[in-house]
């Protein structure tokens, strides 16, 4: 069933958007995909709300100082997934295999479908979750009334793409979605699914530790789940793994943009060895369109500070915004990325430890989630182009570790990290125009990188065991 494999352009594109006279293979340009996952009321089907990861939410009801929380369920498993919103129900899915569909007013189980066996810790070389079950945020297909989702099971270990019926959770069908030549004890699929334009695209990295062979893999499918697959790696290379949470961000063009992370030489390595770039990739994922990295591209892979960290962020007038581990922000040109050092600008942006997650995007506004110094708000130029720090939000006592914020209800929202014996969370939101904090709503136990929904004058954000709810009303 694997239909081929097309390695993502490396040197020589990035010599030739350089200025370079090296020739670079023909790609087909992208075609139009409905990038539109979200349907009108009260759905959020997709991770940060649609396949463009825009993090725009509902803007009423206008939430005031009563925001508080109003149910906490358990489920069977930590919940890494950012829950979704579709069919007048909350899905969650856990680290255990296991889907659930919750009543938004109450938490109560609508239904629950467990797929399988998640693959134990002590089966993998690395990692840092235990078990390994669902950890990617699935997608709502509204068309086909289904719920996409990547399971990584045991006996064997794999990846398995399962469509369960919104209705009831009845699998419709599944099949397996390890890329070719993918190593699934060795691929963490980490990333988000995007849904647009009748396609699926599934992203691979590796695990915490950075153990194995692995390379980071792009995996597109027709969404009803027939045809073959067609697998991009991202360097010919080891490593450069695709891990970002927002995962693949589809364009409204159709072309779909992903960031890498460190990468590793191989004997044959001769210059630009890849790792630590923007992709732009055409609607089928089947070939790389163009590539940016920084100029301290090397540098970067050494140190393992991933660009890859962070998803890109599409912004008004064809630019995109850039950032990871490191710090700095860049902005891009989509139709011509640049090359190595190609950026149209660059400036500081997170102090201390980069940006983890996706960057939710209000207009001329980026609002980045940084490690140290809590939320950032960046006013983009257009025009020069350049941006600006406006404010920084240190958040909540004690936990300036900022998650992947969405704008919803007149407030940015965002989850401040505390670290202790777990992560304990505390849900922000802020003034769009200061950053002052005019709701916090304590949570409890929190995965790494949480990202709220919003949907029916209600935020929910996933916990350790748990899946929190909080009313804005």
């Amino acid at each position: 069933m694997i239909r081929r494999t097309a390695t993502a352009i490396g040197l020589a594109v990035l010599l030739a958007a350089c200025g370079s006279t090296n020739s670079t293979p023909t790609t087909p340009a992208p075609t139009s995909r409905d990038t539109s996952t979200a349907t009108p009321g009260d759905d959020w089907p997709a991770y940060m709300g649609d396949a463009a990861r825009s993090g725009a939410g509902p803007a009423t009801p206008q939430a005031g100082g009563g925001a508080h929380r109003t149910w906490t369920a358990q489920v069977d498993g930590d919940v890494y997934a950012e829950p979704l919103v579709a069919n007048g129900e909350v899905i969650a899915a856990t680290e255990h295999d296991t889907v659930y569909a919750l009543d938004p007013a109450t938490g109560a189980v609508r239904w629950r479908t467990h797929l399988g066996e998640p693959v134990p810790l002590s089966q993998l070389q690395c990692g840092d979750i235990d078990p390994n079950g669902i950890t990617a945020t699935p997608v709502v297909d509204t068309a086909a009334g289904t719920v996409d989702v990547v399971a990584m099971l045991e006996n064997p270990v794999r990846h398995e793409l399962y469509a369960l019926r919104l209705g009831d959770g009845t699998v419709a069908w599944h099949r397996g979605v390890d890329g070719a030549g993918a190593d699934p004890h060795v691929h963490q699929q980490r990333s988000a699914l995007s849904l647009a334009g009748g396609r699926i695209d599934i992203a691979y990295g590796g695990f915490t530790g950075d153990c194995g062979a692995y390379t980071g893999l792009v995996v597109s499918l027709k969404s009803d789940g027939s045809g073959d697959l067609a697998t991009l790696h991202a360097i010919q290379a080891r490593r450069a793994g695709i891990w970002a949470p927002p995962g693949p961000v589809v364009a409204a063009d159709g072309s779909i943009w992903v960031a890498t992370g460190n990468a590793s030489p191989t004997a044959q390595s001769n210059g630009f060895y890849g790792g630590n770039q923007v992709l732009r990739l055409d609607s089928t994922a089947a070939h790389t369109l163009d590539a940016w990295a920084p100029q301290n591209w090397a540098q970067l892979n050494q140190s393992d500070t991933d660009l890859g960290s962070m998803s890109p962020a599409l912004l008004p007038d064809g630019l995109v915004f850039a950032t990871g581990k490191e710090g700095p922000g860049y902005l891009l040109r989509q139709a011509h990325l640049g090359g190595i050092g190609g950026e149209a600008f660059w400036g500081d942006t997170c102090p201390r430890g980069g940006a983890y997650g996706g960057a939710a995007v209000d207009g001329d506004t980026v609002y980045v989630p940084c490690v140290s110094g809590g939320l950032a708000a960046l006013r983009i130029d257009t025009n020069t182009p350049a941006f600006s720090v406006q404010w920084r939000a240190a958040g909540a006592p004690g936990g300036t570790a900022a998650s992947t914020p969405i704008v919803a209800y007149g407030l940015v929202w965002t989850v401040a990290a505390q670290r202790g014996a777990r992560w304990s969370g505390t849900l922000l939101g802020l003034d769009p125009a200061t950053g002052a904090v005019r709701a916090g709503i304590p949570l409890g136990a929190v995965p790494h990188f949480p990202s709220p929904a919003a949907a029916g004058g209600s935020l929910f954000v996933a916990g350790l065991g748990t899946v929190y709810a909080v009313s804005v009303r």
